[in-house]
């Protein structure tokens, strides 16, 4: 898999040539997700700050794309870096929003979760209760 960079870089370029706001979004993300779990953190930090910079997310904040990228951001985010941050201050607010409606799944709580950790952020409480409200009505463990 590690050689996938390339390609992910190249489909990423074509999208933003020829692509729609959403097929360029899920193109960074892949992208994202891949220096994720490549455990390459500088990259991932840039490539979601350029993300940010150049979409409107608000086209997919309703969907299944928005989540994974909120579980992308507290991934990156428990990694730590002076670039967590200012990615906190952007991902918490989307991420107190959705946990307040209880439309979070496992992976998005407990990543969430541990991002509120690293960050000292007191939404961390709020998060495990709702994690633990969420895994007692799905039976969950």
């Amino acid at each position: 898999e590690a050689e996938n960079e390339e390609p992910l870089k190249a489909l990423l370029a074509l999208e933003r040539k020829n692509g729609k706001n959403r097929d360029i979004i899920a193109a960074w993300n892949n992208l994202i997700h891949f220096y994720i779990c490549f455990d390459e953190r500088k990259k991932a930090y840039e490539a979601f700050y350029e993300m940010l910079e150049h979409t409107d997310l608000s086209e997919v904040a309703g969907i299944r794309l928005f989540s994974g990228i909120l579980e992308d951001a507290a991934q990156l985010i428990a990694m730590g870096g002076e670039e967590a941050q200012p990615l906190w201050e952007w991902a918490g607010p989307f991420i107190a929003k959705l946990a307040g409606t209880g439309s979070m799944y496992g992976n998005l709580y407990k990543k969430s979760i541990r991002a509120a950790q690293c960050m000292k952020d007191p939404i961390e409480e709020e998060l495990t209760a709702a994690y633990e409200a969420w895994k007692r009505k799905t039976g969950a463990r």
